[in-house]
């Protein structure tokens, strides 16, 4: 049977380190925004996996970038390469000193009914801390009236229950970020516009807005290509 051109892709995003870690340690980490399937890749229903080894120097940026399976499209293959671009990454750690590291990813593009989906693996505590904050959110019910209710407070009540961050601060710094959207809301890129000058700070609201996947629609029913806002911790 012919699948539809319209089907949406599903993606499927796990990270696997190279080596094992020694005990104590803190491997390194990366997070990424959710990626977009090719269109001419979706019209030709063009499906496979992409593996890329992926080396993260000390300083947390990408070393370099290895394609060593190919999904057997090249299209897929540039989508996953490109995507590293737009990732948030942490080296990896021993006894409080980071090094360079590999670790391996893999993207895997499948045509399927549903709704994209990436899993950004969060530990228990993060799922406990979000969980709270999702609960503090849902005592304030948002509306939908648009000329009640700006479109930036109703982008925030959709980020700000996804930010884990208990550490404490001084001031009130803002981090501010510039998101990329489809028309229809889907984020497809994040970077950071201008830090706090509080590096967990920073990381939380860029881990946030990954979360969030997709952000609510304006008065004519599009979300605006490229949003800048900014976060405060009070």
């Amino acid at each position: 049977m012919k699948k539809s051109p319209l089907l949406i892709a599903l993606i499927i995003f796990i990270v696997f380190p190279v080596f094992a870690q020694p005990k104590g340690s803190k491997p390194a980490s990366m997070l990424c925004p959710p990626i977009a399937y090719p269109n001419l890749s979706r019209l030709k229903e063009e499906e496979g996996t992409v593996h890329l080894l992926i080396k993260i120097n000390d300083d947390a940026t990408v070393g370099g970038v290895t394609i060593e399976k190919s999904s057997g499209h090249n299209r897929l293959d540039s989508a996953a390469v490109q995507l590293i671009q737009n990732c948030q990454f942490g080296a990896a750690v021993k006894d409080s000193v980071p090094y360079s590291s590999n670790v391996r990813q893999r993207f895997t593009f499948k045509l399927e009914g549903g709704v994209p989906k990436i899993n950004n693996s969060l530990t228990e505590d993060e799922r406990l801390k979000m969980e709270n904050l999702r609960r503090m959110a849902s005592l304030v019910s948002p509306s939908n009236d648009f000329q009640t209710v700006p479109y930036s407070q109703r982008i925030s009540q959709r980020i700000m229950p996804n930010i884990v961050f208990t550490d404490e601060v001084e001031g009130n710094p803002s981090a501010i970020v510039e998101i990329k959207n489809t028309e229809d809301g889907q984020i497809v890129g994040i970077r950071l516009v201008e830090s706090s000058g509080n590096k967990g700070w920073d990381e939380a609201v860029l881990k946030a807005v990954v979360r969030t996947q997709k952000l609510p629609l304006d008065a004519n029913g599009k979300a605006p290509s490229i949003i800048i806002i900014t976060f405060k911790p009070k």
